[in-house]
């Protein structure tokens, strides 16, 4: 399922969140929070996944009945991916004098989502620094 085509290259949280509760709608999927996996094996013979899971929330005595297996064709891992923040490797970064802030910083300085990080990127190459970067995309905003 594409995201709309209202959304960014880049989207908000809120439309992250407003598409995945649109995808889990649209496919009959009913997420489960506050679980860890505990394990989670393929069983050859029935061609199933198997996938153990414990209520994060419980009590340690009761463990055992916080404990839920889940039996299915598929396997989808989540890892927590937009859970924190990342700054991405790139070639010549050691070199670069100036900050290198995540895009999550970059975003919220008033220029558009599209426009911002291709344009810090095209001018990091070009020789730019960041404080002359910086400066002049505050004088834009």
């Amino acid at each position: 399922m594409p995201f709309p085509d209202h959304c960014s290259e880049y989207p908000t949280k809120r439309q992250f969140v407003d598409y995945l509760q649109a995808y889990a709608d649209r496919s009959g999927v009913e997420p489960r929070f506050n679980q860890a996996v505990t394990s989670a094996r393929y069983d050859q013979d029935a061609g199933l996944w198997r996938v153990r899971a414990e209520d994060i929330l419980a009590a340690k005595d009761a463990a055992a009945a916080a404990t839920t297996e889940y039996i299915n064709r598929w396997l989808v891992v989540a890892t927590g991916e937009n859970a924190k923040r990342i700054v991405p490797e790139f070639e010549g970064a050691q070199e670069f004098a100036g900050p290198v802030s995540p895009g999550l910083r970059v975003q919220r300085r008033g220029v558009p989502r599209q426009a911002r990080p291709r344009r810090w990127m095209q001018e990091l190459r070009h020789g730019g620094d960041a404080a002359s970067i910086e400066s002049r995309s505050r004088n834009r905003s």
